[in-house]
């Protein structure tokens, strides 16, 4: 539904319905219409920070629990029930529609070992069997030096209708040891 098709309906529901003809399903159809358009933002912090080693060019799963202190899901939309960050430590998608809009923040801390090592990210979207649908490369990050770094990156995406109920993680590679926290991650929703 447009959004010029939920104003009309609105702008109907505004009558003073002495002919009857708007009934009480009319009005929760436009209303529920309304407010699965409405988006909403989930903050999510880890409680532990562990940092998870990745080298060789192998991909790891970056852990995040979203049980943190700071984790804030006051801002969700109403019907986000359960929290999107699940007990496999992925962001869940059961509850968003098909064609949702997502945006991503992560803080991540990142050492690195020698010199001009790059750091690469990538989101995994998986079924609820864990079978793998899609891969987005998020991120190749290039480090002059070695050190620690606090890095923030940002990924946007849909939900794709392929991978409806199912999950995305977070996977991090690097030709050379590196050490990564993923601290928080802010997920902004769009119905």
């Amino acid at each position: 539904m447009t959004s010029t098709n939920i104003k009309a309906q609105i702008d109907s529901l505004l009558a003073d319905n002495t002919a009857g003809d708007i009934s009480a399903l009319d009005l929760r159809t436009t209303m529920v219409n309304v407010l699965n358009s409405v988006g909403g933002v989930g903050y999510y912090t880890d409680s532990t920070e562990t940092p998870t080693v990745v080298n060789g060019g192998v991909w790891s799963k970056l852990p995040m629990d979203g049980t943190g202190a700071l984790t804030d899901r006051v801002g969700e939309p109403y019907y986000i029930t359960t929290p999107l960050i699940d007990g496999n430590e992925r962001v869940s998608l059961a509850e968003l529609g098909a064609n949702s809009s997502l945006h991503f923040r992560f803080i991540l801390s990142i050492t690195t070992t020698v010199a001009n090592q790059i750091v690469r990210l990538k989101g995994v979207g998986k079924l609820p069997n864990t079978t793998t649908v899609v891969e987005y490369n998020l991120s190749d990050i290039y480090f002059k030096t070695a050190g620690t770094y606090e890095v923030t990156p940002h990924f946007m995406a849909f939900n794709d209708p392929n991978l409806q109920g199912g999950t995305l993680e977070l996977d991090a590679t690097s030709d050379s040891s590196a050490s990564i926290v993923f601290h928080s991650i802010l997920i902004r929703l769009a119905g």
